[in-house]
């Protein structure tokens, strides 16, 4: 997660290892999902602001897959929120791409 123009952070208090592993989403129509928490700190006032500004607060993810027979994948993106309450991809910049491998 990145607030503002800050620094990538990992979710605070997430475990040493970078990932966090689920299982795939079957049947079909499952849906995943994970928190990210910002470090300790922010007040409503301040996290009310970052939501009324473009780029507030980014969260970046990795994705780690393999098909059937074992060749692996990685896709990573940066999602953003706007001031429109719209969410957005972020820009590709040092430590946020947005690509398919």
């Amino acid at each position: 997660m990145r607030i503002y123009n800050g620094p990538f952070l990992p979710s605070y208090g997430a475990p040493n290892s970078p990932f966090e592993f689920a299982g795939s989403p079957i049947p079909p129509n499952k849906k995943d999902f994970h928190t990210a928490i910002s470090e300790p700190g922010f007040t409503v006032e301040e996290f009310n602001r970052l939501q009324n500004i473009d780029r507030g607060i980014t969260v970046g993810v990795i994705v780690l897959y393999e098909d059937s027979i074992g060749n692996q994948y990685e896709t990573f993106f940066c999602l953003s929120g706007l001031a429109t309450s719209a969410i957005t991809y972020d820009q590709p910049s040092e430590h946020c791409h947005n690509e398919i491998r």
